[in-house]
């Protein structure tokens, strides 16, 4: 059902749509746009907005070289015309470039335009001659480590996207923060306020407050973004500055000035929700379980779980040069390699795992994935391991493909027969890459974590007892193997077929695009639109 059709409401999104802001898009395949799972959300929700046609100004960054985890070479990068964006211009044709002053000098942004239908995304960027050499670096790569220069870009990101809205004259009726990075926009908000009611500071941050919502991912502290508090005070007033004052560091932080300039704050799963709740027991946070476009991710649309299981394979063959056979069971795990989400709980008891894979005719293969640059290559534990196990003890059963992105992700999430999920329970926030699975009949293999925290996993799936000793998920994961998962693979195809068809419905059922876009509209931008005027 279109959206038009549901509720009369949604007309007034047409004069006063919502701004969507986010530091990161996979909009394509192949591209700098994104880091991981953040930015495939926005680009899946992005185009969710475009299919229901939905009125919408989205805003991120173009970022010109490689991101820190680096998909491919920066020579082979696409200009932003051969991606299908365009400048923004004035009405006298000149391109639109617009100062935003930080310190004590200014820097220019122009904005290339991705359209379609009636959503518009702007993504802002300093590369112009106008500009020094230093401010163009703003834009060259994706979370930069060095804190002043990401400081540039989440003011350029914020501030930056408030200036093209009024270069333009859009009056959005919602304001919509995906993560904290891109809270700087309250700043302009508050003294657009300010300016048009005549009002002072703290009056004008309850009418901002009104129009905005904020979209937390991230709970752990090391994953939320804080400022120097001596830098922003070469930027930003004192009294704005409070707004984001972690009291327990003494750090400015955009998750805290999020929270507190959000009429409505939702996380993105009722288990994160609830944990959410209980971190920040001062704020009401609602939740709204994320989703997966259907379109982009749905593979068995078109092609058999077998062909999508030899185009994986192909590709393994090709990136670490392990031949695997199409009719072993494929265990996949792909996303991040960091600490909470144990990516080496299968390798936990390796003479265990040899003894199981080596039962005749019943032989497993893993496949990991994970996007790496090269210094991190050199120093990560994870790599290391695996690179040694592939070349010893488990040569011939474990392979890995480098530099992850949104090509390799369709191929996992569609030619693996199990996916791998052993996060820590609580600190997955939804964990959409299983919902990218389970859609095209990939079965889970997971801890209660996330979303599967909201489902009956029995008939699809098999559940990993949650433990905060990975010792304990690794006996876990290797029972359920050798017990339930290999018999049933190799003895029981109709039964195995069975699940994953319940997993490829419930998906279409519950966890798409369109039902979390619904959600968004009907629980948080409709009640703000409604609230925030006069």
């Amino acid at each position: 059902m279109k959206l038009k059709n549901i509720h009369n409401q949604y007309n007034a999104f047409e004069d006063k749509p919502v701004a969507y802001f986010c530091a990161e898009y996979a909009l394509f395949d192949h591209d700098p746009l994104y880091a991981g799972g953040l930015g495939i959300l926005a680009g899946d929700y992005i185009n969710e907005m475009v299919s229901q046609n939905f009125p919408a100004i989205a805003f991120g960054l173009f970022y010109h070289k490689n991101d820190e985890h680096g998909t491919e070479p920066s020579s082979e990068r696409k200009t932003p015309p051969e991606l299908g964006l365009t400048l923004v211009k004035k009405s006298d044709g000149s391109v639109l470039k617009l100062p935003i002053k930080i310190d004590k000098r200014t820097i220019y942004i122009q904005a290339w335009q991705w359209k379609k239908n009636k959503v518009n995304l702007y993504l802002l960027d300093t590369q112009l001659e106008e500009n020094s050499s230093d401010d163009w670096k703003i834009c060259d790569e994706l979370y930069v480590e060095d804190r002043y220069l990401r400081l540039e870009q989440e003011i350029i990101l914020g501030i930056g996207g408030m200036k093209v809205l009024k270069a333009l004259n859009i009056h959005p009726s919602v304001y919509h923060l995906n993560e904290g990075h891109s809270a700087f926009m309250l700043y302009e908000l508050i003294k657009q306020e300010m300016k048009n009611r005549k009002i002072e500071f703290n009056e004008a941050c309850k009418y901002a407050k009104r129009q905005v919502v904020f979209t937390n991912h991230t709970l752990v502290s090391a994953g939320q973004e804080m400022f120097d508090i001596a830098i922003m005070k070469t930027i930003f007033p004192e009294e704005f500055i409070n707004l984001g004052l972690n009291s327990e560091n003494g750090m400015f932080s955009m998750t805290n000035l999020a929270l507190n300039m959000s009429s409505k704050v939702n996380a993105v799963s009722q288990l994160h929700g609830k944990t959410a709740n209980e971190l920040w027991k001062n704020y009401q946070i609602e939740s709204i379980t994320n989703g997966i476009n259907l379109d982009r991710w749905d593979s068995l649309k078109f092609y058999s779980h077998k062909e999508k299981k030899r185009e994986l394979i192909k590709l393994i063959e090709e990136k670490s040069h392990v031949s695997f056979d199409e009719n072993t069971l494929l265990l996949g795990w792909a996303r991040r390699f960091v600490e909470y989400k144990r990516p080496l709980a299968i390798l936990g008891d390796i003479e265990r795992l040899k003894k199981l894979a080596n039962i005749t005719n019943r032989k497993i293969q893993i496949v990991f994935s994970s996007s790496l640059n090269e210094t991190y290559i050199e120093k990560n534990d994870f790599l290391k391991k695996i690179d040694d196990l592939m070349n010893n003890e488990l040569k011939g059963m474990l392979a890995f493909i480098p530099s992850y992105d949104m090509r390799i992700s369709k191929l996992m999430v569609s030619g693996c027969d199990i996916w791998l999920n052993t996060p820590i329970v609580g600190r997955e926030a939804c964990g959409t890459s299983g919902m990218k699975a389970c859609l095209n009949g990939v079965l889970p293999l997971t801890t209660k974590d996330g979303w599967i925290d909201e489902i009956d996993i029995s008939a699809l799936g098999w559940e990993v007892t949650n433990s905060e000793k990975e010792d304990d998920i690794t006996e876990n994961l290797l029972t359920l193997l050798e017990n339930t998962i290999v018999p049933e693979y190799y003895d029981n195809p109709n039964r195995w077929k069975e699940r994953m068809n319940s997993a490829r419905k419930l998906i279409m059922d519950k966890f798409s695009t369109k039902r979390m876009l619904d959600e968004y509209i009907q629980k948080l931008y409709i009640p703000i639109s409604l609230s925030s005027y006069p």
